[in-house]
């Protein structure tokens, strides 16, 4: 029979993660102090930052999850065929190995001349636009939404959806009446971490939405991970650990607000 000590082997690995995750993060908040911490949210260019790129994952996520949870059933309930199924499967997950960088180039091309997309909306552009910036979080955060949710209906009995098909309804309102209301609160869980890896995101924003306008409400403001990035680059590591910990609490906030939902969940 086993016993505590059988499981030291793995405690041993735990430890070490959880002070590798946690010392950083406490070191940066100590570092920073709550002075600099403090007027860090006071400053206003700052809280546009912060206010564009909420608002901005929100909105990409809100599309993440009209788009993705029809698409993450449908691939569930592999509809289409195991073969189709495995294949979209795997298309639609792919932008989680793209470099940022270069997913933020891939957007900058888009709707350029030298794109063929472009004669067809010869007008639009993603460059340093709220589109673009909604475009960018979209496409880093939606395959995470996706492949999660999906899952989720994985692991949902689905005898219910085939009752009220039985009973002459759709596919559809079958979809709509029976699986979204039995799993409003995965896909809260599951949007709750895609709106957290788009407000995370950076590598493709400093490509293509260095700099966001849309007035009137804002006016060049940059998104808050280029704006904590503007900050080290133009004014070095001590003028930036106020905002850098002040992301870091608002981070915090989001990963309470996951567990919470999940606990409700389970």
């Amino acid at each position: 029979m086993s016993t505590n000590r059988d499981y030291i082997p793995f405690l041993i690995p735990l430890i070490l993660l959880t002070v590798f995750f946690f010392i950083p993060i406490a070191l940066m908040i100590y570092i920073a102090g709550p002075r600099s911490i403090v007027s860090a949210f006071m400053d206003v260019q700052f809280l546009s930052s912060v206010e564009l790129t909420f608002l901005s994952a929100t909105i990409s996520t809100a599309v993440a999850v009209l788009v993705g949870t029809p698409v993450a059933y449908l691939l569930s309930r592999r509809i289409i065929g195991s073969s189709k199924t495995n294949l979209f499967s795997n298309l639609l997950i792919s932008p989680l190995t793209i470099p940022h960088t270069v997913v933020g180039i891939m957007l900058l091309i888009l709707f350029t001349p030298i794109s063929p997309i472009h004669a067809l909306v010869p007008g639009l552009s993603l460059v340093n636009s709220f589109v673009g910036l909604i475009a960018a979080l979209f496409f880093v955060s939606a395959p995470i939404y996706l492949i999660s949710m999906k899952e989720y209906f994985d692991r949902m009995e689905p005898r219910y959806e085939m009752i009220g098909m039985s009973l002459g309804a759709s596919p559809l309102e079958a979809f709509i009446k029976i699986a979204v209301p039995n799993s409003k609160r995965g896909i809260l869980r599951v949007a709750l971490i895609s709106w957290g890896r788009a407000i995370s995101e950076f590598g493709s924003l400093l490509i293509l939405t260095y700099f966001v306008t849309l007035a009137p409400v804002f006016e060049y403001v940059r998104p808050a991970s280029v704006y904590v990035w503007y900050q080290y680059e133009v004014y070095g590591l001590n003028a930036v650990l106020g905002y850098s910990a002040a992301l870091l609490l608002i981070s915090m906030v989001v990963l309470v607000a996951m567990i919470v939902v999940s606990y409700k969940n389970d």
